[in-house]
């Protein structure tokens, strides 16, 4: 269904408050060319969304046809104004429209300057809208403007009401017990009684919404804490037990420490046995080979037998290698010099196996006669 409308037009806009009396802010004609600007290809619906604006989310649900691309500005005695053509595209929207839902409403944030004074033509006014960003244009039963913030969007049910003097008293000021209910229900436009009651019927609505979901939060959080105290129990026995086995761990690392210390203990002990050992043996060697080692312990006393076979070992070569070279000497040691044997007799003096003057006294008895 097509349509034209004027959506918006220089004048004063009526916004009447809790305590009865009326906020009157000037529409300017910055703000009505801001409106030419900004309202084309935006939606239209019936009524203003309860958010307050339609977003990209929101315009399958809200939006129920379209503003034409184009907005002319046209003035007339009273000053600008903008004439659109819209499209109705959903059903509910044209039977409104048949059923003579037919006022619009831009939807905008509006920018305000809050400073009062005297129109020449449309005379005294609270406050001036100099500027607005169009969302959408509604569909509505009646015409109104919305809040007086800074900036804000128009969520009124209609565009507001033009007037060049100030409004005589009207019905629509409704009883004060029920505008102080509805105004505590946070419904903020009271001029018109229908439109108000439904708001406040939302607002019931939505504050009994809000009570159930309190109540399911509070169950929901008197759950978490009996699960937070039976966690709280299982973890105190989780600690428990946790130190019972540690107390158990404790003791078996002390028992487990003692031994060891009696295995180190042993072990030092073998080693030293043997060290020992092999000085023993090792100062034997010495005397074989002719090294002094009064003064030597084991490692400088293996050094020094292994040098009288190679210059070159040091401190710095292996063990295996010096091994090698004492076992080497070990077993050149206890072979018997063949100048020795054919000195071999009956002699009960003479020590079988004696290899060197210093095993035998014999030997040595007889050196001269052996080495001649």
């Amino acid at each position: 269904m097509l349509a034209e409308c004027i959506a918006t037009r220089e004048g004063i806009l009526e916004y009447p408050q809790p305590d009865g009396t009326i906020r009157r802010e000037l529409v300017t004609r910055a703000a009505v060319l801001d409106t030419a600007r900004t309202l084309p290809r935006s939606p239209m619906t019936l009524h203003h969304p309860k958010t307050g604006f339609v977003t990209t989310d929101s315009v399958k649900d809200d939006g129920t046809g379209d503003v034409d691309g184009d907005a002319t500005v046209e003035e007339d005695a009273q000053g600008s104004f903008v004439r659109v053509k819209v499209a109705l595209r959903r059903q509910d929207a044209i039977d409104a429209f048949n059923e003579g839902v037919k006022e619009v409403s831009c939807g905008y944030a509006v920018a305000l300057d809050d400073t009062p004074g005297e129109h020449p033509i449309f005379g005294r006014y609270d406050a001036r809208q100099v500027g607005r960003d169009c969302n959408h244009l509604a569909q509505v039963p009646e015409g109104r403007a919305g809040s007086t913030v800074s900036l804000r969007t128009d969520s009124a049910d209609a565009a507001g009401r033009y007037a060049t003097t100030p409004p005589p008293p009207r019905e629509k000021h409704m009883n004060p017990t029920l505008a102080a209910l509805l105004t505590a229900l946070g419904v903020e436009r009271l001029d018109n009684e229908g439109t108000a009651l439904q708001s406040g019927i939302a607002a019931v609505k939505t504050l009994r919404n809000d009570a159930d979901e309190k109540a399911t939060a509070e169950a929901e959080a008197d759950k978490a804490k009996t699960d937070a105290e039976a966690m709280t129990e299982e973890l105190e026995k989780a600690k428990t037990d946790r130190d019972a086995c540690q107390a158990k761990l404790d003791k078996l690392q002390g028992e487990f420490d003692a031994l060891q210390a009696k295995f180190t203990k042993a072990e030092k002990a073998d080693k030293d046995r043997k060290d020992a050992a092999e000085l023993a043996d090792l100062q034997k060697l010495a005397d074989k080979v002719n090294v002094k080692h009064d003064a030597l312990d084991l490692p400088a006393l293996r050094l020094a037998i292994a040098k009288t076979r190679v210059d070159s070992v040091t401190d710095e070569s292996s063990a295996g290698y010096v091994d090698g070279i004492l076992d080497s000497i070990r077993k050149d040691s206890g072979k018997r010099d063949p100048r020795y044997d054919g000195l071999r007799n009956d002699d009960p003096n003479r020590i079988d196996g004696a290899t060197t003057p210093a095993d035998d006294p014999w030997l040595a008895n007889n050196r001269a006669s052996k080495e001649g």
